[in-house]
């Protein structure tokens, strides 16, 4: 099978592996609470598995999500991504913000813009800015390619 990059070098995808997610000290009160990870970009949501939030390092398998982006030009990548840690609750697709027990706003750009996978730790902060747990965010990034050759965009 060929393999073609998008010729206007301009289309990107982004690999995003939560590692772990550990409750910070001042946030006790949260031990043993299940919770789910989710990733929002534009509105469309991607949601973990549950697990419970705990201070220690646990036997959570992670969490992956992948992200197709297309920039105006690919030396300038910037994009707004919110990580929360949110409730378990029915309908989760539709939560209000105070089900989230923390979030954080990342921008893509700040994470890695390349092929080799770049480590973060991001502090998720509840309404009142405290910080309520900590992510490990491991993230990549490629040039999109197809099986077939993508069109050149219309002017």
């Amino acid at each position: 099978m060929p393999i073609c990059l998008d010729t206007t070098g301009t289309t990107f995808v982004y690999s995003l592996y939560v590692e772990s997610i550990l409750l910070a000290t001042s946030s006790i009160a949260l031990q043993g609470r299940e919770a789910v990870c989710r990733w929002t970009l534009k509105g469309v949501d991607d949601k973990s598995t549950p697990f419970l939030l705990l201070c220690e390092p646990h036997g959570w398998q992670g969490f992956c999500s992948f992200v197709v982006v297309s920039f105006p030009t690919p030396s300038q990548r910037s994009l707004c991504l919110r990580l929360a840690v949110s409730r378990v609750s029915a309908g989760l697709s539709s939560l209000p913000l105070a089900a989230d027990f923390a979030v954080a706003f990342v921008d893509i750009a700040d994470l890695s813009g390349e092929e080799r996978f770049k480590v973060d730790l991001l502090e998720l902060r509840n309404s009142e800015l405290q910080v309520v747990a900590v992510a490990k965010l491991h993230s990549a990034a490629q040039h999109r390619w197809t099986p077939e050759p993508m069109p050149p965009p219309s002017q």
